[in-house]
């Protein structure tokens, strides 16, 4: 049960972090994790379809594995919802507002190219 309670807060700062850059030892220290722990856990969001990491986009090769990746909702409303934003007034209003459109935007722009890139 503990371990849900912490999977549960370590969301809710994930969720005040969307659209930011995925620092996974700042994230263990604001939802009272270890950070290993916390290392496994966007990658289980991303296998239930409710986060994204976003790679990062640099030049070389070596200047993208020393970046960290971003984090996307794939549901804006529900990255909200666990920032404690209840309303729509509440997210146009929070500093998290630029990072929920992003996310957003992210997951159209994902969608439309899977849909392009299939074969007919």
């Amino acid at each position: 049960m503990d371990s849900l309670q912490s999977f549960h807060r370590v969301m809710q700062v994930l969720a005040l972090r969307a659209g930011g850059l995925l620092n996974e030892q700042q994230v263990a220290r604001g939802g009272g994790a270890s950070a290993a722990t916390v290392g496994r856990w966007p990658g289980l969001l991303q296998t239930g379809y409710l986060a994204y990491r976003l790679p990062t986009s640099a030049g070389s090769r070596t200047a993208r594995l020393m970046k960290m990746p971003q984090i996307q909702w794939l549901d804006p409303a529900l990255g909200a919802f666990l920032a404690g934003y209840y309303t729509g007034g509440a997210v146009a209003a929070s500093r998290e507002a630029g990072g929920l459109f992003e996310g957003l935007a992210c997951h159209h722009v994902r969608v439309s190219s899977d849909l392009l890139s299939r074969p007919a």
